[in-house]
């Protein structure tokens, strides 16, 4: 295929039947952002040094910060990937000569009294569901917000929950493996319900109701959290950082962190 044929956002639109819906927003969203900025298509042989350093300075100015800005640059790059290697381009790659730097804040984790503290909690209703789920995350090894609330029923197999990390579903099959420890079983029995689901979250229109509940748990989180006077913002992803950092705390080998967080590197 000659590359002279082939426009970043038209390819990304290809994307859409590819890559799942989550995944896609990542895509959907760079799109939206360099048509502010070039305001029209371009061919992806056309795309060079000098043009990925003018957008990353358009964000700059739009005032998007280090990270935001690195995972557009990220996806950006990702497109150029996609795209040279299924209709294999016979161009250089424009971000071989671009490094892509993002800041790494201290990972916001939590004291392990502030999860009794969560944990003991009188709540009721869609407030205490929201506060379990933190719990089911911190409980089930990091597990991502988006897996717990489309985990279904039949991946509790035996004595273990076999899921695969929903962002990854379309580019790997590497499971994660859950032991249904006494604690985990009562969350789950708690929140019994007719629906294939564990958690009465997803109802009639899945994405929608998953966006939803996404918005509403870590605005509500946030309440929680000043229920215990808790330093740190909680979000789902708090549950995550503070499993893995009571991993380190208690001498589990990072390899074993790693297969919990279902990363593929140690050093991510």
């Amino acid at each position: 295929v000659q590359s002279k044929n082939i426009k970043l956002l038209q390819f990304i639109d290809y994307l859409e039947g590819v890559l799942s819906k989550g995944n896609y927003k990542l895509y959907k969203s760079f799109k939206n952002r360099f048509l502010q900025f070039y305001r029209k298509d371009i061919l992806i042989s056309d795309v060079d040094i000098n043009l990925i350093r003018d957008y990353e300075l358009f964000l700059k100015r739009k005032g998007n910060k280090p990270n935001g800005i690195s995972a557009q640059m990220r996806t950006f790059r990702s497109t150029i990937n996609k795209a040279i290697e299924k209709y294999e381009l016979n161009i250089k790659n424009p971000f071989k000569k671009y490094e892509i730097i993002s800041q790494h804040p201290d990972s916001p984790a939590l004291n392990i009294s502030y999860i009794y503290a969560i944990k003991n909690l009188e709540l009721k209703g869609k407030l205490k569901l929201v506060r379990d789920v933190f719990l089911f995350s911190f409980y089930c090894m990091g597990m991502n917000l988006s897996n717990i609330c489309f985990l279904e029923k039949s991946q509790i197999q035996g004595n273990y929950i076999i899921y695969i990390r929903k962002k990854l579903q379309n580019r790997s099959t590497k499971k994660g493996k859950i032991e249904l420890t006494q604690t985990i079983r009562k969350l789950i029995e708690e929140w019994d319900n007719d629906s294939r689901y564990v958690f009465p979250i997803i109802k009639n229109d899945p994405d929608k109701d998953y966006d939803n509940f996404k918005r509403y748990v870590n605005k509500k989180l946030k309440e929680i959290g000043n229920m215990i006077d808790c330093p740190v913002r909680l979000t789902t992803n708090v549950a995550r950082h503070t499993w893995a950092s009571r991993a380190v705390e208690l001498g589990i080998p990072l390899s074993t962190i790693k297969e919990g967080l279902l990363h593929n590197s140690i050093r991510t």
